[in-house]
């Protein structure tokens, strides 16, 4: 059925595309250069559209879709500065490998630096954080619109080679920007036929035999999107004399054989000589939280590193690599073949460790005061089965690399750039699309910073949030440095006085609030029983928190 959409030719071509690579869902900002973009993409019935004010909350709200339905979301919004408030969620979709498809309108050419409002120079505006950037010309003719296609085309390419990541399609729009025609489907584009990269079987036998040299093999999973396939070949290796799997919170392993909590056990095995250091070390994905096992490794060395990835840029992140083998960590490890008969005691090794670390855990645990390592011990505890966890960055996310019951929950972060911008409104739109029961944690400077997450209509009442009021940003007591100078309070920590009751209020979520372990306890019961989405509120001890954790770790 014709349609009325837009009469700008390059928008419609745009929309073909989309439509014909999957793109389903776009969130659009307001404006009025963007109108042909509005007036093509909301009236389309292949596409679901949603309205989102803040830019910024906008793209980090994609960013949470794209990572829970595995699929490209796109972004539109009007000219100047506010394709600039997109910048966060696209760089950690770039470092995460997230497909978000950015589509900014933009004045012509020859009004750019003339003096003209909102016209700022958007053409590779994102090009450091985008896998490809182009900027559309406008259609005059049949020449104008094979270069269009033959840029969408390219974009497209890259939103999902290798590893995904965003693209940034930039269109200049003539005035008036609110006429409508007829629209039918009828751009046509040249297909690709992508490939995967594989070893040969020579290649693989030598890696093979060269392994069954190693009686001791670390497997180090980074920050990547873990599958059924990935977990079931972990699972597996994970059971060889040989091999230790060593997992944190947001690599989704679940398994019991794979050792959970990268800190607690580089810290426990730190001092006690070469029979805990690996003969090889195999990592895959691109980021690790853990600042202990990377200067660990860069300060102990290691005999052997192989990296696999299918990422474009060359990761070498304990500064000592051997082999960076560009396949599917998948493919790979069900063709490598590691010898079962090799006799080694380094799985048993770190058995041993594992019982001495859950019982220094579960005594800490027992015996510590009020305090952020206290409260997460008891969401913990309390949290029901059936949600899954969105985590803050800094203090927070570490938190939860300790305390082994959070590795039974799948487990997002924004790890890519860790920073503390989006952590809200990712979770937001996460928890809007996956249909299950979602707990957000973060600190209270998280939790503002972001706090126009809470201003769309798209918050779902099975989302819930819990906010680690410690006045300020808690980490920067912990890391060496800035609690050694007066400036902490100020300008590192920036202390915090302010309540998240008023913000509860006026979005409408139900708002819960405790200050001691007893009032803790009583208000996690109520928050999880309330039907709908809410906040709770826990303030703990700032000058206390780093004390604690210091000491969780002395006691190792």
């Amino acid at each position: 059925m014709n349609k009325e959409l837009s009469d700008s030719r390059a928008v419609k071509i745009l929309a073909d595309v989309c439509i014909s690579k999957g793109l389903r869902k776009v969130v659009i900002s307001s404006g009025s250069r963007n109108a042909p973009l509005i007036l093509t993409f909301n009236r389309l019935e292949e596409i679901e559209t949603y309205t989102i004010t803040d830019e910024r909350s906008a793209a980090f709200f994609a960013l949470g879709m794209a990572e829970q339905l595995g699929e490209p979301i796109g972004l539109i919004c009007t000219s100047g500065t506010a394709l600039l408030n997109y910048s966060p969620a696209i760089a950690e979709a770039y470092y995460k490998g997230i497909p978000l498809v950015v589509m900014s309108a933009d004045r012509p050419l020859e009004q750019i630096d003339q003096g003209d409002g909102q016209a700022i120079r958007q053409t590779g505006a994102l090009a450091n954080f985008v896998k490809y950037s182009a900027s559309l010309p406008i259609v005059n003719g049949e020449g104008d619109e094979w270069h269009v296609k033959n840029l969408l085309t390219n974009a497209f390419f890259e939103l999902t080679d290798k590893k995904h990541g965003p693209v940034h399609i930039n269109i200049p729009l003539m005035e008036p920007l609110y006429g409508t025609c007829s629209y039918n489907k009828s751009t046509c584009l040249s297909r690709i036929l992508e490939t995967q990269s594989v070893l040969s079987e020579q290649s693989f036998d030598a890696l093979s035999e060269l392994l069954g040299t190693y009686k001791k093999i670390l497997i180090l999973p980074c920050t990547t999107n873990i599958n059924r396939g990935l977990s079931n070949v972990l699972e597996s290796l994970s059971r060889l004399s040989q091999v230790v799997v060593l997992s944190e919170t947001i690599n989704n392993l679940h398994s019991d054989n794979i050792f959970k909590g990268v800190d607690k056990y580089v810290k426990s095995i730190f001092n006690k000589g070469d029979e805990y250091k690996p003969d090889i070390v195999i990592t895959f994905g691109d980021i690790l939280v853990s600042r202990m096992i990377k200067k660990y490794f860069k300060g102990n060395g290691m005999n052997t590193h192989w990296h696999i990835s299918v990422n474009e840029k060359h990761v070498d992140m304990f500064h000592n690599l051997t082999f960076r083998i560009d396949v599917d960590p998948v493919y790979f490890l069900n063709n490598i073949r590691i010898n079962s008969l090799v006799s080694s005691n380094y799985r048993e090794l770190w058995l041993a460790e594992r019982d001495f670390l859950e019982d220094y855990h579960e005594t800490f645990t027992g015996g510590v005061e009020w305090s952020d390592y206290k409260a997460f011990s008891l969401i913990a505890e309390i949290l029901p089965k059936d949600y899954i966890i969105h985590s803050g960055n800094s203090t927070v996310i570490r938190y939860l690399q300790l305390i082994e019951q959070y590795y039974k929950y799948r487990n997002f972060c924004n790890r890519g750039t860790s920073g503390i911008d989006g952590s809200v409104s990712t979770a937001v739109g996460a928890a809007w699309v996956n249909g299950r029961k979602n707990l957000l944690i973060t600190g209270d400077l998280s939790f503002f910073y972001d706090s126009n997450a809470l201003w769309n209509r798209y918050v779902s009442d099975e989302l819930k949030i819990i906010v680690i009021n410690n006045k300020g940003g808690g980490i920067f007591r912990f890391i060496d440095g800035p609690s050694q100078h007066e400036e902490l309070g100020e300008y590192f920590e920036h202390s915090n006085t302010r309540s998240a009751k008023h913000l509860a209020d006026s979005f409408k979520l139900g708002y819960f609030h405790a200050a001691d372990e007893v009032g803790f306890k009583e208000e996690l019961v109520k928050f999880f029983s309330y039907e709908g989405k809410a906040i709770l509120e826990v303030n703990t001890p700032r000058e206390i928190n780093d004390i604690v954790l210091r000491e969780y770790f002395k006691g190792i």
